[in-house]
C-alpha cells in the first residue's frame, strides 16, 4: 500500500538519504502469510505461544498480554535508536509474529532438543494453584528451592518429584 501511494521508503529516501523509515507487518513481508490480515492473536498462534501441548489441560488459551504488539514495538523502537544514535537513515522491518517467538524461545528451544517445555503450568515446580483465599504462583525452577517448597509444605516425599505431572494436584491439595 505504501508503494502504491508513493510514500515506501524508496520513495522518501530519494527526498531525503537519512530517513528513518519503520514498518511493523504480521508475517514479514515475503512468505506465504505476507498478505493476510492479522492481530496479535494470530500472531501468538503461529509463533507457538498458543499450542495445547504447552498447557497441563491440553487446551490453548489467549495470552492476557498482546506479545506480539508489544513485542514488534519495542523491536522498532531499538531499531530506530540503532540508526538514530549512529546518525544514519534506514529501513526498520519488523514482523509481529517474529516478535511472538522471541517469547517463546525456551520452549521452542527444549522442543528442537527434543525435550518437554517445562515452564508452561504441567509440572508442580513452575504453576499456579488455587489457596482459599485466592491463588499463588509457584516458580521454583532450581532444585534448592523446589525442595524447601516442600520441605515448608511438609510434603518431603515430593521432592524427587519435580518433573511428575502428577504431582501438581498433591502440591494443589497441600496448599488449600
Amino acid at each position: 500500500m505504501a508503494a502504491r501511494l508513493g510514500i515506501d521508503y524508496e520513495a522518501l529516501r530519494r527526498i531525503n538519504k537519512r530517513i528513518v523509515y519503520c514498518s511493523i507487518n504480521g508475517y514479514g513481508n515475503n512468505g506465504p502469510y505476507n498478505q493476510l490480515p492479522n492481530h496479535d492473536i494470530n500472531c501468538a498462534g503461529v509463533s507457538g505461544l498458543l499450542d495445547p501441548g504447552l498447557y497441563g489441560d491440553n487446551a490453548p488459551k489467549p495470552l492476557t498480554v498482546q506479545v506480539a504488539d508489544v513485542g514488534s514495538a519495542l523491536l522498532c523502537v531499538i531499531g530506530i535508536l540503532g540508526l538514530l544514535i549512529r546518525g544514519l537513515g534506514g529501513y526498520v522491518e519488523v514482523s509481529m509474529t517474529e516478535a511472538a517467538m522471541l517469547f517463546n524461545t525456551l520452549n521452542m528451544a527444549m522442543v528442537y532438543e527434543g525435550s518437554e517445555p517445562t515452564l508452561t503450568g504441567k509440572y508442580p515446580f513452575y504453576n499456579i494453584y488455587k489457596c482459599r483465599d485466592g491463588y499463588i504462583s509457584i516458580g521454583a525452577i532450581e532444585d534448592k528451592f523446589w525442595m524447601n517448597l516442600c520441605k515448608a509444605l511438609k510434603r518431603e516425599d515430593l521432592i524427587s518429584r519435580k518433573l511428575d505431572k502428577s504431582a501438581n494436584q498433591r502440591i494443589s491439595c497441600r496448599i488449600r
